[in-house]
């Protein structure tokens, strides 16, 4: 779900700016509708994740479709407003599953992988050679200043 999130993130982004993007994205027009942008990149960066749901998956299309049918199509001034909103999510999904293709997340461990012993972090990552960073671009940012003083590598509970 961390990678649906992040394209919401970069979908609101890609409308108001004001912070970095995760991936770089284009700038939106001004009367882009945002509800259309981000249930667009949600859904799309979803369902490109995962194959589909079965019975489920009408689910999630009907609520998707209800939920995008309920957006006007746009304003006096900017009449495609929805459609920019649906064209920068589709961007913006694209990109981050694009960018996250190979980071080892599609990997399927079995209940032998969970039995062997497993390696020290060494660099705060809990699964070492595992899954490359995501969001994240380094862990000790966000120790407490006591912690990165003191030198220690021990877990922060």
């Amino acid at each position: 779900m961390g990678i649906v999130h992040v394209a919401m993130y970069d979908a609101a982004v890609a409308l108001h700016g004001g912070y970095r993007p995760y991936v770089p994205t284009p700038a939106a027009p001004a009367s882009t509708f945002p509800e259309a942008a981000i249930a667009t990149a949600a859904y799309d960066t979803l369902t490109g994740l995962q194959p589909p749901l079965g019975a489920d998956q009408t689910i999630l299309d009907d609520d998707c479709s209800a939920y995008l049918a309920a957006i006007p199509d746009g304003t006096a001034e900017e009449p495609a407003a929805k459609q920019h909103g649906i064209a920068i999510g589709e961007q913006v999904a694209q990109a981050i599953l694009a960018l996250r293709a190979d980071d080892g997340r599609e990997r399927n461990p079995t209940l032998a992988d969970l039995d062997r012993p497993r390696p020290a972090p060494a660099s705060g990552n809990p699964r070492p050679g595992r899954y490359s960073a995501f969001a994240c671009p380094e862990s000790s940012r966000w120790r407490s200043p006591a912690h990165r003083s003191s030198g220690s590598t021990a877990r922060i509970p």
